[in-house]
C-alpha cells in the first residue's frame, strides 16, 4: 500500500513536470515569434520612413527649384519657425540669410501688425507681444545683451525698421511688379500650348467660361470657336443632368437636377422678346445643351406655333421663321440632330386642309435657315396622355419616332435624317388579356441606353419593350409602386439606364440595372404640364454653324472692279450707275 502511494506521487510529479515544460516551451515560442514580428515591423517602419523622406525630398526639391515660390512660402512663417529651418540643410540656411528674403519677410509681417511691450523695468528686459483686438500678453523675448551695465535697468524707447523704410517700400513694389511679370510669362507659356490651355478651360462651367471672356482678346477668341465648344461638350457629357420645367408659366423657368440628388437648382428663365405672350412656352426636346420650345399661335381655322431654339446656359435664343399654316389641327413637331454637334433639323407635320378622304397631311423641314416641303406623310401623330400638344417624340439612332395610334395594331411613325418616312407597329398583346393588361393610354416612347424602347404602364405593373433586330422584345416586367389611380403620370423620360416618372406631386426613378424604384421629392407646389429631358451644358449657339465658321462671321471679302458701262453688279447686291469712270469696291458679306 505504501509502495502504491509512493508510485502515485511519483507519477503525479512526472506529469506536473511535463506540463510545466510544455507551458515553458509554448511561452518561449510566443516570445520568440513576437520578437521576430517586432523586428520585421521595425524594418518595415524604417523602410516606410525612408520612403517618406525620399518622396518629401523629391517634392521639396521641386519647390526649391522655383526660388520665388520657395521664398514666398517661408516668408509667411514666424521668425521663430524660420530660425529652426536654418538647420534643414545648407540651401535653406543660405536662402533665409540674404537681404532679399529679409525684405520679403518684412513685407509679410507688416500685414500682421502688433505691439511690443515692456511692462516693467528690470535687469533683464522682458518683452511681450500684444495682437490688436486681443491684447493677451505673450512672452516674446528676454533682452540681456552681454557687455551692458548690470547696475542699471534697460529701457525700451522706440520700435522701428530704421532708415530702410523707403528703400523697403520701393523693393516691395518692385517685387510686386516682378510677380506680375512672372505670372504673365507663366500664362504665356500655358497659352502657347493651346491644347493644354483649352483643356483647362473646357472643364469649367458655362457661367465661368462666359466670365473669362473678359480677360483679354486671346481668351475670348479661344472660347468662341467650334473646336472649343466641341471639347467642352465632351467634358460636360461626363456630368449629365436633367433640365426641368415643373410648371407652365408666362416666363419658362428652367431648373437643373443632378442624378442621385434631384434638388431643384434654378438654371435660367426663358422669356425671349417677340414671343406671343398670350400663350405659355412649352419645352419639347433637349439636345447638345440646346432646348426646343414652342409657343402657340392660333386663329379660327389656323393653328400654329412659334418655334424657338434656346441655349439656357448662354441665354441665346433663336426664333425660327414661320412655316406654312396648319388647318383644322395643330402641327406636330420633331427635332433631329446629326453626328455634327451643331447640325439639327426641325420636322413640322401640318394639315393643308381637307380632301375627300380626310385631312391632307404634309411635312416641311427646317435646315439651312429655311423651311422646305418634303411631301405627304401617311399619318398625323397623336396626343400623348396629358401632354398638351402633338409634339411628344423621341430621337434615337438617327430617327424621330411619334406615336400615331394605340388601337390594335398600334402604329408608330418615324423619319430619318435623309427625310424618309416609315411606319412600324407596336408590340403585340393578346386580345384575350384584360383591357388594362394590354396597350394603355399611358404608353410612352423613350431612348433607353441608345435603343428605342416602349414603356407601357398598367394598373400595378409596367412593361418595357426594346426594339431589337426589327422586332419588339419584352426586356422588363416589374411592379409599379405609385399607380392604382392614386397618382397620375404627367410625364415620362429617361437617361442612359434610368427612367424618370413625373406625377402630380413628385417624381420616381427606376434604375434598370438594379430594378429598383426610388421616390424623389418635388417642387414646392404641384406640377403643371411638366417637361423634363436629359441635359448637358454647352456653348453651342442657337444658330447653326456652317462649315468651320460661325454663322455670324465675315465669310470673305470680295473685290469688284467695275470699269465703264453702267456698272451693274449681278446678284442683287449692288446697282450703281457709272459712266466713264472706274470704281473699286471691297464688300464684306456676313452670313
Amino acid at each position: 500500500m505504501d509502495m502504491k502511494e509512493g508510485f502515485d506521487a511519483f507519477s503525479f510529479c512526472l506529469v506536473l513536470m511535463g506540463v510545466w515544460c510544455l507551458l515553458a516551451l509554448f511561452f518561449w515560442s510566443l516570445s520568440d515569434g513576437y520578437q521576430g514580428q517586432q523586428e520585421a515591423n521595425k524594418k518595415m517602419v524604417e523602410t516606410r520612413s525612408q520612403h517618406r523622406r525620399r518622396v518629401t525630398s523629391q517634392t521639396w526639391g521641386k519647390v526649391e527649384g522655383a526660388e520665388d515660390v520657395f521664398h514666398d512660402i517661408l516668408s509667411r512663417l514666424s521668425v521663430r519657425s524660420i530660425r529652426s529651418f536654418k538647420t534643414v540643410n545648407r540651401y535653406w540656411h543660405a536662402s533665409i540669410r540674404n537681404k532679399h528674403f529679409a525684405t520679403k519677410q518684412l513685407a509679410q509681417s507688416r500685414k500682421k501688425p502688433s505691439y511690443i511691450a515692456c511692462p516693467r523695468a528690470d535687469k533683464a528686459m522682458k518683452l511681450y507681444l500684444l495682437k490688436p483686438g486681443k491684447f493677451n500678453y505673450r512672452h516674446h523675448a528676454t533682452v540681456d545683451p552681454p557687455g551692458r551695465s548690470a547696475e542699471h535697468n534697460m529701457h525700451m524707447i522706440a520700435s522701428f525698421n530704421g532708415l530702410q523704410q523707403e528703400t523697403n517700400k520701393k523693393m516691395v513694389e518692385t517685387r510686386a511688379q516682378h510677380r506680375r511679370r512672372v505670372t504673365s510669362l507663366t500664362w504665356d507659356d500655358v497659352e502657347s500650348k493651346q491644347d493644354v490651355f483649352r483643356d483647362i478651360l473646357s472643364r469649367l462651367s458655362v457661367r465661368s467660361i462666359r466670365s473669362v471672356k473678359t480677360v483679354n482678346r486671346y481668351w475670348r477668341d479661344s472660347v468662341r470657336d467650334k473646336h472649343f465648344a466641341t471639347i467642352h461638350l465632351a467634358q460636360s457629357r461626363k456630368k449629365p443632368s436633367y433640365i426641368a420645367c415643373p410648371r407652365v408659366n408666362n416666363a419658362m423657368e428652367l431648373y437643373l437636377l443632378k442624378p442621385g440628388e434631384f434638388n431643384f437648382r434654378h438654371h435660367a428663365t426663358v422669356d425671349p422678346p417677340g414671343r406671343n405672350a398670350e400663350h405659355h412656352m412649352l419645352m419639347i426636346a433637349s439636345f447638345n445643351g440646346l432646348v426646343c420650345c414652342i409657343n402657340q399661335l392660333s386663329d379660327e381655322n389656323e393653328e400654329d406655333f412659334q418655334i424657338w431654339i434656346c441655349n439656357p446656359s448662354t441665354e441665346q435664343t433663336l426664333l425660327l421663321p414661320q412655316g406654312r399654316p396648319s388647318f383644322w389641327t395643330e402641327p406636330s413637331i420633331g427635332v433631329a440632330y446629326g453626328p455634327d454637334m451643331s447640325e439639327y433639323k426641325i420636322f413640322r407635320i401640318v394639315s393643308d386642309g381637307e380632301n375627300g378622304a380626310g385631312l391632307h397631311i404634309e411635312c416641311e423641314v427646317y435646315s439651312s435657315s429655311t423651311w422646305r416641303i418634303i411631301g405627304a406623310v401617311p399619318h398625323l401623330p397623336m396626343y400623348v396622355f396629358l401632354i398638351p400638344h402633338r409634339s411628344s417624340h423621341v430621337f434615337v439612332g438617327g430617327k424621330i419616332y411619334w406615336l400615331v395610334s394605340l388601337e390594335d395594331p398600334g402604329i408608330i411613325l418615324y423619319v430619318d435624317m435623309e427625310e424618309r418616312f416609315g411606319v412600324m407597329e407596336l408590340p403585340y398583346y393578346s386580345p384575350d388579356l384584360r383591357y388594362e393588361d394590354r396597350i394603355t393610354v399611358t404608353t410612352y416612347l423613350i431612348n433607353l441606353g441608345g435603343s428605342l424602347s416602349l414603356v407601357v404602364l398598367h394598373v400595378d405593373y409596367f412593361d418595357i419593350w426594346e426594339w431589337k433586330e426589327a422586332s419588339w422584345v419584352l426586356v422588363i416586367e416589374d411592379y409599379l409602386p405609385f399607380m392604382n389611380f392614386s397618382e397620375t403620370v404627367l410625364f415620362l423620360t429617361s437617361s442612359e439606364k434610368e427612367i424618370l416618372c413625373v406625377t402630380e406631386w413628385q417624381w420616381w426613378t427606376y434604375h434598370v440595372n438594379t430594378r429598383k424604384w426610388e421616390e424623389r421629392g418635388g417642387p414646392p407646389t404641384q406640377f403643371t404640364s411638366p417637361a423634363m429631358f436629359p441635359f448637358t451644358e454647352s456653348l453651342l449657339p442657337s444658330r447653326q454653324w456652317w462649315g468651320e465658321a460661325r454663322r455670324k462671321v465675315k465669310k470673305s471679302i470680295y473685290h469688284f472692279w467695275l470699269a465703264g458701262g453702267d456698272g451693274q453688279m449681278t446678284g442683287g447686291v449692288l446697282n450703281h450707275q457709272a459712266s466713264h469712270a472706274s470704281y473699286y469696291y471691297a464688300i464684306s458679306i456676313e452670313i
